[in-house]
């Protein structure tokens, strides 16, 4: 993938402290796991330009789950807000922004028509995925992991973060630093996992004992750790699952 034009773009990614950093529209921003220092466990996209500080909760489109890219997610789960450990700006252009824009406009469209649990939104393996009709094919809705939401959005504007067909693979140490809420779901009662949706780790594409090839938020971060580049924006192949933690100990 190579970005159009042939100005020079800054990109950056970076650790938040507590004076402010100016972000763009659209700038991902990620949050720590609470145990693992430099792991990250989320990864969402700003939705307006703001000064943002560490430990900031700031307005996101994102995948939680459940999916929230637009008005029709908002009225039915609510805004959405995360709290902000690090930033990956990419000083997106106009044309840029307006691809991501009707993406996630396409993703909200499918709120009028499906009727899922959030769980349901969610996906580990692979980072996307379709869900069809079984008798028709149509397509209903997609699911996202949080870090296959940013990707995609990237991608409908014509920027490919990572090579997601050369992951690293993970183990499932890995997998339960990722997503803490599924490991305690795991745990709980069956009463609960019905409630919410919860049908194993099988149902986001975890199976069997692993490694999984997972695209983990902090590959983002690495992605847009490029300082200053002269008009293409090559895709970054992640070396190692290291780059789950942002900046790399």
């Amino acid at each position: 993938m190579n970005n159009s034009g042939d100005e020079a773009q800054i990109i950056t990614a970076l650790s938040l402290a507590n004076s402010s950093t100016s972000c763009s529209r659209f700038t991902i921003i990620g949050t720590y796991a609470e145990d693992f220092v430099g792991f990250l466990k989320h990864a969402a996209l700003l939705k307006n330009p703001a000064s943002v500080s560490l430990d900031d909760s700031v307005d996101v489109w994102h995948t939680g789950p459940p999916i929230v890219s637009g008005p029709e997610a908002e009225a039915q789960f609510g805004g959405m807000q995360t709290v902000a450990h690090t930033i990956a700006d990419c000083k997106l252009r106009p044309s840029e922004c307006d691809a991501i824009v009707n993406f996630l406009a396409s993703v909200d469209k499918y709120h009028r028509t499906a009727s899922v649990l959030p769980l349901q939104q969610y996906v580990i393996v692979p980072h996307h995925q379709w869900v069809v009709a079984s008798e028709t094919s149509r397509r209903i809705c997609r699911r996202f992991s949080c870090a296959g939401f940013v990707i995609e959005a990237f991608v409908s504007a014509g920027i490919q973060l990572i090579d997601v067909d050369n992951l690293p693979l993970a183990s499932r140490e890995e997998v339960e630093f990722a997503f803490p809420d599924f490991r305690r779901l795991e745990e709980a009662s069956t009463r609960i996992q019905e409630r919410v949706g919860f049908h194993g780790m099988e149902d986001f594409g975890i199976t069997g004992d692993g490694p999984w090839p997972i695209a983990l938020p902090g590959y983002l971060f690495h992605a847009c750790d490029r300082g200053e580049i002269a008009g293409a924006f090559t895709t970054y192949t992640v070396p190692s699952v290291d780059r789950a933690r942002f900046p790399t100990l």
